[in-house]
C-alpha cells in the first residue's frame, strides 16, 4: 500500500558499492522532526549519442528509425553495457551559437537518450562507444560522440525531476517494516523515482544538531600533537545537542579517567573511558545512540575529524570507529576533498561520510563570509556571542591531560 507523505531532503547518497542497480539513499526531515530515509533503486543514469549532421561527408537526417538502427549496430558488437532503454531525441547544443534564420530561435539537434541500469555500465559503454565509428548498413560510416557521462546519477535525478537538494517534497511511497530496516531511521521508505515531486512551502525544519570538539595531549609540550605518536592521545570529546529552534540544550564530556563534577559542571553528563579506543568507540556508539542529522564544530573537517580517523587507525578501532552514521550494517567510508576558489582559498578536508550525519564545519564558512585579523575560536566567539572560550592555552591542555590522568585529588 502506498501513502502520501511530505519531507525535507538534507542528506543525498549515492550507494557506489552497488554495480547491478542505481541505489539512492535520501535523508529526510518530516514536518514532526522525525528522520526518515528515502530508499530509492529504480532510477537510471543516462548519456547522450550525439547524431552527426553529416554521414560520410554528406547532409544527413535523422529520425527514430534510423536512430534505432544505430542503436541495434553497436548493441550487436558491444559484449556488456547495453543500455536498457534509447529514446530519440532534439536538444539544444550547449556550445557556439545555432540560431534559426530568422535568428529568433535556438535550433534543435539529433541526440539518442541512452539509460542504463547503472553509472558503471554508463561508463563500459562509453568506452566502447566515445569517439568511434561504425559502419551501419542503410546508413553508412557514424561518428560517435558521447554527452554527459560523467553526470553524478545524484544530480541528474535531482535536474530531471526539478527538486531542490534542499526544499519541501512530495512523495508517494511504500512503508519498510521494521524487521527489514537497514538504518537507524526513524522510518524507511522504498519510493520510485517518479513519485517525488516539488511541493514548496517556508515551513523550517528543525534539525537535530550536535557541536562537538576534541581535547589531545602532546607528549612534547613545545610542539603540536601528532597523531602517529603514541601519546598524543584524544583525552576528551564535547558534545552538545541541541534542536534547531528549542532552549534545552544536553551537554556531554566524553572522557578518558574522571573529570570532577564541580569543575564541569552540574548540567554535563560525564561518559567516562579507561581508553583511548574505547573513547574512539564510545564516540561513534554515542553518534549512533542519539542520531543527529548535523555535526559541526570549528575547524572538524580540517583537524578533528582527521586525528581522530588516525588515531583510530593506530588503536586498530577503524573499523569500529565508522560505525557512526544511520546505517546499521554498512561502515562510513573515510574521504578527502581538496579543493580550491577564491572565496574559500584551497580546502583539504578528511572525514569519515558518515551516512545521514551532515557534518559542517564553520571555520571555512566565516572565514568566507567574514575578515577578521585571525580567526582564532577566541576572537570569532568575542564578535558573534560576546564571550571567550575559557582561558586555557595550548600548553595548559596538556598540562591538565597529565595531571588529570594522576588521578587522586589532584587529578
Amino acid at each position: 500500500m502506498l501513502v502520501n507523505d511530505i519531507v525535507f531532503p538534507y542528506f543525498w547518497h549515492w550507494d557506489e558499492t552497488e554495480k547491478d542497480v542505481t541505489v539512492f539513499r535520501v535523508y529526510t526531515l518530516t514536518k514532526k522532526n522525525k528522520t526518515v530515509v528515502l530508499r530509492m533503486n529504480d532510477f537510471t543514469p543516462y548519456c547522450y549519442l550525439e547524431l552527426p549532421d553529416r554521414v560520410d561527408g554528406k547532409p544527413f537526417l535523422w529520425d527514430s528509425t534510423k536512430s534505432q538502427m544505430l542503436t541495434n549496430s553497436i548493441s550487436e558488437r558491444l559484449r556488456s553495457s547495453e543500455p536498457i532503454k534509447t529514446s530519440f531525441t532534439m536538444k539544444k547544443r550547449l556550445y557556439y551559437s545555432h540560431l534559426s534564420k530568422d535568428g529568433k530561435k535556438e535550433q534543435l539537434f539529433p541526440y539518442l537518450l541512452l539509460a542504463f541500469s547503472s553509472a558503471s555500465d554508463r561508463k563500459g559503454y562509453m568506452w566502447s562507444v566515445h569517439k568511434k565509428r561504425f559502419f551501419v548498413n542503410g546508413l553508412g560510416n557514424i561518428n560517435c560522440k558521447i554527452h554527459e557521462e560523467d553526470a553524478d546519477p545524484l544530480l541528474q535525478f535531482i535536474c530531471h525531476r526539478s527538486i531542490p537538494t534542499a526544499g519541501w517534497i512530495k512523495i508517494k511511497v511504500k512503508l519498510v517494516e521494521d524487521s527489514e530496516k537497514i538504518t537507524l531511521c526513524d522510518k524507511e521508505y522504498i519510493v520510485r523515482w517518479k513519485n517525488i515531486k516539488y511541493e514548496g512551502g517556508d515551513d523550517i525544519p528543525r534539525p537535530l544538531i550536535l557541536s562537538m570538539d576534541i581535547e589531545v595531549n602532546s607528549t612534547n609540550p613545545s610542539r603540536m600533537p601528532n597523531a602517529q605518536i603514541p601519546g598524543d592521545k584524544v583525552f576528551q570529546i564535547s558534545c552538545i545537542l541541541k534542536r534547531e529552534g528549542d532552549k534545552d540544550m544536553r551537554k556531554f564530556i566524553l572522557s578518558l579517567g574522571n573529570p570532577d563534577q564541580k569543575i564541569t559542571g552540574k548540567d554535563v553528563e560525564i561518559i567516562s573511558y579507561n581508553t583511548e579506543a574505547d573513547l574512539l568507540i564510545g564516540y561513534a556508539d554515542f553518534l549512533q545512540q542519539y542520531k543527529p542529522n548535523i555535526v559541526t564544530g570549528y575547524n572538524i573537517l580540517g583537524f578533528d575529524m582527521e586525528y581522530m580517523i588516525e588515531r583510530a587507525k593506530l588503536n586498530l578501532v577503524i573499523d569500529q570507529f565508522h560505525q557512526l552514521g544511520f546505517t546499521e550494517f554498512i561502515a562510513a567510508r573515510e574521504k578527502q576533498i581538496k579543493w580550491s576558489s577564491a572565496a574559500y582559498k584551497v580546502q583539504h578536508f578528511k572525514f569519515l561520510n558518515a551516512e545521514g550525519m551532515l557534518h559542517v564545519d564553520l571555520l571555512p564558512l566565516i572565514k568566507r563570509d567574514y575578515k577578521f585579523n585571525n580567526y582564532k575560536l577566541k576572537t570569532v566567539s568575542e564578535f558573534f556571542i560576546g564571550k571567550t572560550k575559557d582561558p586555557l592555552d595550548v600548553a595548559g591542555i596538556f598540562k591538565c591531560y597529565r595531571i588529570g590522568m594522576k588521578g587522586g585529588e589532584e587529578g
